[in-house]
């Protein structure tokens, strides 16, 4: 059976799991707990993103999450402990942590004409002298902000469930195009009802409001005429890219005429648009201002990270050990040092030679004494402190939501993160994960693979209970991490090397050939629950990608072993 036949023409475009920005027509009844994905951001980054998700109902009281990631690195990359220090990966490394919502679209009030943002209403209903309207202008802030951010959502999900179909053979294509009609209709509708709401009355100067909210609902609608006009544009070329042009006709016409209405929509409100006479300064500052806009709506979605700075205070613990234990060293050379000054007393009257070679030597066991004494505080810092350190994370994060909803405006702990790096042995690896290394590779004839391991591990504990209580709406919390490989490109050989071969027809031939190198990347992941009074036994998957790399940047993404295909449950061992 197909896995997409569920889906067809008699579909409602207002089914919530269509609405669901983690709806993969692939995987909708399996997705788990942790899903992930590796793909390039560019030919200078690789970008992998974790979504955890967040159970509506569950007996947890916390979640915890934990992704240990091997690199694999050649050796003729030339990156070693000595040049790609633990300072140098975290400078490569980006990572973001931010929320995925389901609140705002209020589908099922749309079918019914009565869709509104019940939070923004309460705004626009207050008075200018009631002393809840700064916190009622804050929440309709985060309200339009979110609103916007949906849509975006959901337009781009559109494009992926296309982009799904039009590369697959062996069904019915027609009823699918009909599906994505219904949707984008649906949410074109959407987008003109905000307008009309809002927009129309706000311009027009019918509703009085801070100008603080002014300015989020204008630059929100802005922002979505933009990815609207990306987004069709995208959805038409794919279009364009089949060969059944004759069922998808109907799409093509929406899309269009919505592009056209659009555009008369952005002349009427003075918002900037391209056309083929555009100046390049009106080119830059129409992608300047796309960053700007994106930046503006989409930072209700972030979480704040806060670095604990817990690496001072181990110093401090450490240098106040070899402090103890210079002085511990120097307490005693004090007394012996006290012990000779008093036999010398005892000793009675002594040639002043004798005395004076005397006294000389216990000076100078004082000044050696005291050398040793700042030798051992700084030698004893340093060896304790590298010993500590491999049993200590690099960093320590705390993770806080901010909230504006009406009676519970501030911020809360929602949870914390740590993280760290460190080089390998081969002979140090898991046993599983050098298994996974080896898959595909039996013949044990084939040459040795010269490679660095980097072991960086990332956990991240969430407070379940505290996040269904007080912030329903969050449905999954999204790890962004973009990692740079500029650092490998260095020293590494030119894409095309000049190949000679004897070809038995043609004899002695040259040929240019593509130089790659193999970065090969294992993930283990592990979830657990906290209830009872104990964490649960974890839940592990493990991963295996590719990245094929030459002097330019990262060529592909190749998938060795997929997530789910190899796991266990810990108190299975």
């Amino acid at each position: 059976m197909n896995p997409v036949s569920k889906t067809d023409e008699n579909s409602d475009p207002w089914s919530d799991e269509h609405f669901d920005e983690h709806f993969d027509e692939r995987s909708a009844a399996s997705l788990s707990e942790l899903s992930s994905s590796t793909t390039t951001h560019s030919r200078q980054q690789f970008e992998r993103i974790f979504d955890f998700k967040l159970p509506a109902e569950s007996e947890e009281t916390r979640k915890r999450y934990e992704v240990d990631t091997y690199f694999f690195i050649p050796r003729s990359v030339g990156l070693n402990p000595d040049n790609f220090s633990r300072v140098e990966f975290y400078n490569s490394l980006t990572s973001y942590l931010r929320i995925q919502s389901s609140d705002g679209l209020r589908r099922s009030a749309l079918k019914t004409g009565t869709w509104s943002l019940p939070r923004s209403e309460d705004y626009f209903t207050s008075y200018f002298n009631a002393p809840d309207r700064p916190d009622l202008a804050q929440s309709a802030i985060q309200e339009v902000k979110f609103f916007a951010c949906l849509m975006e959502t959901q337009l781009k999900l559109l494009r992926v469930q296309l982009r799904q179909v039009m590369v697959r053979r062996g069904y019915k294509k027609e009823s699918r195009i009909r599906y994505f009609i219904k949707k984008l209709s649906v949410l074109l509708e959407l987008l003109e009802t905000f307008r009309q709401l809002y927009l129309t009355r706000i311009r027009s100067g019918e509703i009085w409001i801070d100008e603080e909210v002014q300015r989020a609902f204008v630059l929100s609608d802005e922002f979505l005429s933009y990815r609207l006009e990306s987004i069709l544009i995208s959805l038409n070329e794919l279009l364009e890219s089949g060969n059944e042009m004759v069922w998808c006709q109907g799409f093509q016409e929406l899309i269009l005429t919505s592009l056209q209405k659009e555009m008369h929509y952005r002349e009427a409100m003075d918002i900037l648009q391209l056309h083929d006479r555009s100046s390049e300064s009106t080119q830059e500052t129409y992608y300047y201002r796309l960053g700007l806009l994106k930046k503006y709506i989409s930072d209700v979605l972030y979480l704040d990270i806060r670095n604990l700075q817990k690496d001072r205070a181990y110093r401090n613990l450490v240098a106040a050990a070899g402090a103890a234990l210079a002085a511990t060293w120097a307490g005693l050379i004090d007394l012996q040092r006290f012990y000779w000054l008093q036999n010398l007393d005892l000793e009675g009257p002594l040639p002043s030679s004798d005395f004076a070679l005397r006294f000389f030597l216990i000076v100078i066991v004082g000044v050696v004494a005291y050398i040793f004494k700042d030798r051992i505080k700084e030698l004893t810092r340093e060896y304790f402190y590298s010993r500590l350190k491999q049993y200590l994370p690099d960093y320590e994060f705390s993770v806080f939501y901010h909230s504006v909803m009406p009676g519970q405006s501030g911020e809360e702990k929602v949870g914390f993160a740590k993280q760290y790096m460190r080089y390998l042995k081969k002979e140090a690896l898991p046993a599983e994960i050098a298994y996974i290394r080896e898959w595909g590779h039996p013949n044990k004839l084939e040459p040795e693979r010269a490679e660095e391991v980097i072991h960086y591990s990332k956990q991240i504990n969430f407070e379940t209970d505290l996040l269904r209580k007080k912030f329903a709406h969050i449905r999954y919390i999204r790890d962004i991490s973009r990692f740079s490989i500029d650092e490998f490109l260095l020293r590494i050989d030119e894409p095309n090397k000049k190949l000679r071969y004897f070809d038995q027809n043609k004899g002695i031939s040259t040929m240019k050939a593509p130089k790659v190198y193999h970065l090969n990347v294992i993930s283990r992941y592990a979830v657990s629950e906290y209830h009872e009074g104990r964490w649960q036994p974890a839940k592990i998957e493990f991963e295996h990608v590719r990245l094929v790399l030459n002097k330019k940047g990262i060529v592909r993404v190749e998938p060795v072993l997929g997530r789910g295909e190899l796991g266990y449950l810990e108190a299975d061992l």
